[in-house]
């Protein structure tokens, strides 16, 4: 199951790095068009250079524009999906760090609900990177749920042994 946590964990950065890059490029760039940019209502740098594309557009109100929490999303996403790298690499076996694993996915499975609702609703738009990072989230809450459930055969051979 690490191996595909990790390699799930590596499409996540894979595909938070792009999103950075799109987002950079459409700021910097005034003529910038974008590969996922395919209509008026299939556009990511809509998506990304939105007041949602900060701080998941909940930081801005409350602590400021000028904030540091208030950075593009995806470095949200390249910390979680790194931390999630690390531990897979360090510590596949620890108990304690599977169930925080599984309750920041399921912080992450959250903002992406709450994402795709103003894409869908807010934005009226399909932006396919964004959908993708949904997908990504969604499998590591599937990957990680075995090991991070009470009633886990893991946790029931550990019980056996002591």
């Amino acid at each position: 199951m690490s191996l595909l946590v990790i390699l799930t964990a590596l499409a996540g950065v894979g595909v938070c790095a792009f999103a950075l890059y799109v987002e950079h490029e459409a700021t910097t760039h005034e003529d910038y068009k974008a590969p996922c940019d395919i209509s008026e209502h299939m556009s990511c740098t809509r998506v990304f250079t939105s007041q949602w594309g900060r701080g998941y557009g909940i930081i801005a109100p409350l602590l400021g524009e000028d904030s540091p929490l208030n950075m593009p999303n995806p470095y949200y996403g390249i910390l979680f999906y790194v931390a999630l790298l690390v531990k897979e690499l360090v510590l596949p076996r620890s108990r304690v760090l599977d169930l925080m694993c599984f309750a920041a996915t399921l912080v992450a499975v959250g903002m992406c609900a709450y994402l795709a609702y103003i894409l869908a609703f807010v934005l009226e738009d399909f932006c396919a990177v964004c959908v993708s990072s949904y997908v990504i989230n969604a499998a590591l809450l599937f990957l990680l749920w075995p090991s991070s459930s009470p009633a886990s055969p893991s946790t029931k051979k550990n019980k056996k042994r002591d």
